[in-house]
């Protein structure tokens, strides 16, 4: 499945289920379900991975998607610890729109828009 692929997919009839009052309350648990869909049958298949984080910034930097002057000043131990860091916080997406918007609008995506370079954590730094 492609990032422009949105056959069999479910997160958009979710997210739209979630205007539909449950017991006249906003039906909270299809927003998770939702965004659990879009992680899984978008976002999931369509995020390039690397062996490590060294191996990903050397396609980065490789690829012209990274300036190698602008990482180089960084000691790569440093880069190591602060993904380290920011692993441990174990940061979430807390709606499908949120996980949505930064997919569509923030995440870094290869030329061609197929995939997705990076998460949310690699995003922060």
């Amino acid at each position: 499945m492609t990032l422009l692929d949105l056959k069999n997919t479910t997160y958009f009839d979710l997210n739209r289920d979630l205007n539909i009052p449950l017991d006249d309350q906003i039906n909270l648990p299809t927003d998770r379900d939702a965004l659990n869909a879009f992680l899984e049958q978008n976002v999931a298949p369509n995020t390039m991975t690397f062996a490590s984080l060294r191996n990903r910034f050397n396609y980065l930097i490789d690829n012209d998607y990274l300036d190698a002057d602008c990482i180089n000043q960084y000691d790569f131990a440093f880069i190591t610890s602060l993904y380290d860091y920011l692993n441990s916080q174990s940061y979430h997406f807390q709606s499908f729109m949120a996980a949505y918007t930064f997919y569509t609008n923030f995440a870094l995506k290869t030329r061609d828009g197929q995939q997705y370079l990076e998460t949310p954590i690699d995003h922060l730094p």
